[in-house]
């Protein structure tokens, strides 16, 4: 069966079969990002009902507290970066699976497991190889970019571009990874291109935000037959005259994360301000109800 016969099949019921979501976006709340400073959110996960993220340059993890009508993103813990430490960190990614949390670093296309005291280690090392070996990760700026918890254990990464690909690591095993290119013909009823910016699981289920279009879409099969369903776009909302930034020639949808309610997309603006205001560079996180 070819890749793209399997990916129409796979929504039929060929494997797992896709959940439809419904999201409410024009429910969407959309919150600037209060901080002490400048900061470029890169990913978002959950860690006991509390917003996590990462960014770019800065060796923290934040915690983002959600209020009414803003939120407020503040450093929760340092992180001790291992050697050998990359020329350029970016952090790009944050997963929390059963507890343990990890950081994902575009700098060294590296995975990092950090302790709740901040020591961390590299354990990627696998991943990247056969990232490499499969003809990713060669081009600047296009590197590892998305990281949840895969369903029967380890982690699932996301090649970011050219090409877009997923690669899922077993922790217990690291040197034995599946990968997945993924083409236009992968995503179900409909033909566009996209950056992989981030990845989300939750029991079981994954998945992928798409920067330039700020969609979401669900990530369905197993490794070699995967399928992706959009869910949700919310380029309609994200590109408002109120809160689009005064440059969108590169994508801002950065970090996604979901709980029983809610999915959470977070920007990365650039530190550019928006459009209608040209005083204001906050981030934007946007709290979509999932039904």
């Amino acid at each position: 069966m070819t890749r793209s016969v399997c990916a129409l099949a796979l929504v039929a019921g060929c494997g797992t079969a896709a959940r439809t979501e419904r999201p409410a976006v024009e429910k969407t709340r959309v919150l600037p990002v209060e901080a002490d400073g400048p900061v470029e959110p890169s990913g978002l996960a959950l860690l006991d009902g509390e917003l996590l993220s990462v960014s770019d340059e800065d060796e923290v993890i934040f915690r983002i507290v959600v209020g009414e009508s803003s939120a407020l993103m503040e450093p929760w813990l340092v992180i001790e970066v291992p050697d050998p430490r990359p020329p350029e960190l970016d952090l790009e990614g944050i997963a929390v699976c059963e507890g343990r949390i990890f950081v994902l670093s575009e700098g060294a296309n590296d995975v990092m497991e950090v302790d709740p005291s901040g020591r961390s280690r590299w354990i990627g090392e696998g991943a990247r190889s056969a990232a490499i070996a499969r003809g990713l990760l060669g081009s600047p700026g296009a590197g590892l970019e998305g990281i949840a918890c895969a369903e029967r254990g380890g982690l699932v990464l996301a090649s970011e571009r050219e090409p877009r690909a997923l690669l899922w690591l077993a922790l217990e095993e690291p040197g034995r990874v599946s990968s997945q290119i993924l083409d236009l013909e992968d995503v179900v009823g409909r033909s566009f291109s996209s950056d992989f910016s981030d990845l989300s699981s939750e029991a079981g289920r994954l998945w992928a935000l798409y920067r330039y279009t700020y969609e979401i879409l669900e990530v369905v099969g197993e490794p070699g037959s995967v399928a992706l369903i959009p869910v949700a776009e919310l380029s309609s909302v994200a590109l408002d005259p109120r809160h689009r930034y005064s440059s969108t020639r590169f994508g801002m949808a950065e970090g996604l994360a979901l709980d029983d309610g809610y999915f959470y997309v977070i920007d990365d603006n650039n530190d550019l301000p928006r459009a209608e205001a040209p005083a204001d560079s906050r981030p934007l996180l946007f709290v979509i109800p999932r039904h």
